[in-house]
């Protein structure tokens, strides 16, 4: 049968698609006309059968019938790079100040936090674990810690010990220490398994003045709450 023309429509119900309309056909008995139905089996040409998500009138993620994220590698830090991670706060200690060529103690408040996002059309989180610290002390040392630091008596040492972010300064003045922090990300779909997204997201973090000063150590013979006027009070 060779179809000359055909009028048709398409409709799509929860099953399946039908096709149906008019045309004219010739064949071995010299031609013809007429309506044209075809009924297609369910399920066979829905484009949403097998569809888990559905948004905006696109097919999101596909699987047999149970909710599946997407795929390990399909979300890149390309992806999350509009988010901002939570970077906490940078303090000092001594709070401010520190003496010449004796360690200053910062301390990074940055730790693992969850964020809500919309990946791939979806509502999702985003998962962010600080995994390493850039240290610029401002006059110009720099330095990379595993740990955002920590105070001397949280870690059980004497005031002005070394810390694995501490730094001493060789000259006096006042200086603008910076961090920056890399994170390490994972995401979640629909309540589904964490992630990990490859690779690692830097973003510089807060900023602290730091004034370095001269200190001397001088006898007494007298404690200076007795003798507040005496040497080194």
């Amino acid at each position: 049968m060779n179809l000359g023309s055909c009028d048709y429509s398409g409709s799509l119900d929860n099953g399946g698609v039908t096709l149906e309309g008019g045309g004219s056909y010739s064949g071995s008995d010299g031609g013809g006309g007429g309506d044209i139905l075809i009924d297609l089996d369910d399920g066979v040409n829905d484009p949403f059968a097998n569809c888990t998500v559905v948004l905006d009138g696109r097919c999101r993620a596909v699987g047999p019938g149970r909710d599946t994220p997407p795929a390990a590698g399909t979300v890149t830090l390309a992806d999350i790079a509009h988010l901002v991670p939570d970077l906490g706060t940078l303090s000092t200690q001594p709070a401010g100040w520190a003496p010449l060529r004796l360690p200053a103690n910062p301390i990074s408040s940055a730790s693992t936090h969850t964020v809500g996002a919309t990946l791939l059309g979806a509502p999702a989180n985003v998962r962010f674990t600080p995994v390493e610290w850039y240290w610029d002390y401002g006059d110009g040392s720099t330095g990379t810690s595993e740990t955002g630091g920590a105070r001397w008596e949280s870690l059980g040492i004497a005031e002005f010990d070394p810390t694995p972010t501490s730094h001493a300064y060789r000259s006096r003045g006042t200086y603008t220490l910076t961090v920056s922090i890399a994170f390490r990300a994972e995401y979640q779909v629909a309540g589904g398994p964490w992630i990990p997204i490859a690779g690692t997201l830097v973003r510089t973090g807060p900023s602290a003045d730091i004034r370095i000063m001269s200190a001397k150590t001088v006898l007494v013979d007298e404690d200076c709450v007795r003798n507040p006027h005496g040497p080194g009070c």
